[in-house]
């Protein structure tokens, strides 16, 4: 297990981890799609934003990312961890790491 800054070719993954996951919660299709814009992770917003992705054997399985403003120095952006890892503590090992 690896955690290690994302790259900019990562956009397609990301994106799709990130409507895969917030799906996961129930929310209807139609809901998803209205959505799809502000949860697409573009590369100029891996440029721009610090984004770390865990991976597991090559495999990209969640991410977080942040950035920083003039009122706090950080702010916790996304968090997003596949589906099929929820549950088992990843989200933990990415806050620790966010922290």
């Amino acid at each position: 297990m690896d955690i290690e800054k994302a790259e900019i070719n990562d956009h397609h993954e990301l994106t799709k981890l990130t409507l895969r996951s917030k799906a996961h919660w129930g929310y209807p299709a139609e809901q998803i799609k209205k959505w799809e814009k502000e949860l697409t992770i573009t590369p100029k917003y891996i440029a721009e934003n610090k984004v770390f992705k865990l991976c597991i054997q090559g495999y990209i399985i969640g991410y977080y990312s942040y950035f920083k403003t003039e009122k706090n120095p950080v702010k916790l952006d996304n968090l997003f961890i596949a589906p099929e890892y929820i549950g088992m503590g990843f989200g933990k090992i990415l806050m620790a790491d966010f922290f």
